[in-house]
């Protein structure tokens, strides 16, 4: 069954509208699609100012197909050891399917069917000049993204990466641009279930590495609304790939898939697939400060960081980037506001010097760019302010921390733990009350106790001018 893109006509791309922003569709995708595909309801289009992507053509219920690719077409590789083995990223697998990707742009007249459909695919793909993966950008470029322990990561992959697939290609270019492909846009997929003659499982299979066409076109989203399916053959082998619907989509809807991008951090993001994850950055961490820093409060700092408005993944990785623990028995606030303090003039020596641009600077040159938010310049700046509004955003919590404790000194200074209660910044309209409420009830006080004191003086007095007048009455009447 296949799926008519709304608007689509002969041109090599047309824009449609579904209700949405109007998308530039890609006619050769829908050509492909309706000479390989088992089952398509899917466009390749980009919206004005964005990223290209899938969208679908027609309505999909939740668990039917989008798309399902036969299994043939794929460019596949068994993962024989983990990924993370190897420092730089550059595993066997990667080197197999891309040394196949490679095949496919150097053309052949005695190329079979699925060489041939490749060879179309790869001109669908994005060339080297426009991808902002660091695998293909060169040193000047990769400069520029302000990072120096990824441009010395990146420059030493491509070197391995150069060399392992020379004999695929003489062009240094395409190898870069190869190698970037194979490590953003397959998938891992589990062996494919069978059974041995005996109707028991065989001995476990590693998984498959498979560079899926069409499907690999599919955005990253944290709540996406699809998934990758491999269909088993039952008969040790797959049959197909499909993206199936997570949920009900409607015509003009964008078919993402998760990434599975939990725990990578920005530098790992970008470098594995050449975007920038705004998420990605909760999982960066600042320099350590050497054991003789006092760590914070953790009740204090919690309280500073829900004073902010800084974005909720920077605060995260401030959170654990920060040395904090229980208060102790002996807690005291200028004590915590020294310790903000020191921790704030080492951040100031642990700068990176390659931030030789300051973000306000950065954030002018991105809104120059607007015009090609999903360039290669646009996205290694983006990288670049995020990694500088994590430093922004660490300075202003702890900025926040020394003000919020720098006048919370409390009768000489001997705050209980107990007087963190819900820790509420002193700065704040509740931790203005706190400060001047003893005060403000210590007048009363000493006038009661003033006043107590002369009724009790009184009394006194008057009960010994009693007692001193009823002895002299018993003694003139003894008399």
């Amino acid at each position: 069954m296949c799926a008519e893109p709304n608007g689509v006509g002969h041109a090599a791309d047309r824009r449609t509208d579904h209700g949405s922003p109007q998308l530039m569709v890609s006619q050769p995708f829908h050509t492909l699609c309706e000479a390989h595909c088992l089952h398509h309801a899917a466009i390749l289009a980009q919206p004005q100012g964005s990223l290209r992507g899938l969208f679908t053509a027609t309505t999909v219920r939740a668990g039917d197909p989008v798309l399902a690719v036969p299994w043939e077409l794929t460019l596949a590789a068994e993962v024989q050891e983990d990924i993370s083995a190897h420092e730089d990223g550059v595993a066997p697998h990667h080197v197999a399917v891309a040394t196949e990707l490679l095949a496919a742009t150097q053309g052949g007249a005695s190329f079979d069917d699925q060489q041939r459909f490749w060879v179309e695919w790869v001109a669908l793909l994005p060339q080297p000049s426009e991808l902002p993966h660091p695998a293909t950008l060169e040193p000047e470029l990769l400069a520029r993204a302000q990072d120096a322990e990824l441009a010395a990561s990146s420059l030493s992959r491509r070197q391995r990466v150069a060399a392992a697939l020379s004999a695929a290609t003489p062009h240094e270019n395409w190898s870069h641009w190869a190698f970037a492909m194979v490590s953003s846009r397959p998938f891992l997929l589990a062996p494919p279930a069978t059974l041995d003659v005996s109707g028991q499982p065989p001995p476990a299979s590693p998984p498959i590495f498979a560079f899926v066409p069409f499907i690999d076109m599919a955005n990253h989203e944290a709540a996406p609304s699809c998934e990758v399916r491999a269909v088993s053959s039952g008969r040790g082998g797959y049959e197909a790939v499909e993206l199936v619907a997570l949920r009900d989509l409607e015509a003009g809807e964008e078919a993402t898939i998760s990434y599975d991008l939990g725990g990578l951090t920005s530098a790992r993001v970008f470098g594995t697939f050449g975007f920038v994850d705004p998420n990605s950055f909760q999982h960066d961490r600042l320099p350590k400060p050497p054991p003789t820093y006092v760590p914070l409060s953790r009740a204090a700092l919690n309280a500073t960081l829900h004073s902010l408005a800084s974005p909720p993944p920077m605060l995260a990785a401030v959170w654990s980037s920060l040395p904090h623990t229980a208060p102790p028995d002996n807690w005291r606030c200028a004590g915590e506001a020294d310790a903000a303090a020191r921790l704030l003039d080492w951040m100031h020596t642990q700068t990176p010097t390659e931030f030789v641009t300051t973000l306000s600077e950065d954030l002018v040159a991105l809104d120059a760019l607007a015009g090609d938010a999903t360039g290669v310049e646009a996205t290694v700046l983006r990288y670049r302010v995020g990694r500088k509004r994590l430093w922004v955003v660490a300075e202003e919590v702890l900025t926040s921390h020394v003000r919020a404790h720098e006048d919370c000194v409390v009768q000489g200074d001997s705050a209980a733990p107990g007087a963190l209660a819900g820790d509420v910044p002193s700065h704040s309209i509740a931790g203005q009350i706190a400060r001047v409420l003893p005060s403000l009830l210590l007048g009363p006080l000493i006038v009661g106790l003033f006043v107590l004191v002369v009724i009790f003086c009184s009394n006194k007095s008057a009960q010994a001018a009693s007692r001193a007048e009823r002895k002299a009455h018993r003694g003139r009447k003894v008399r």
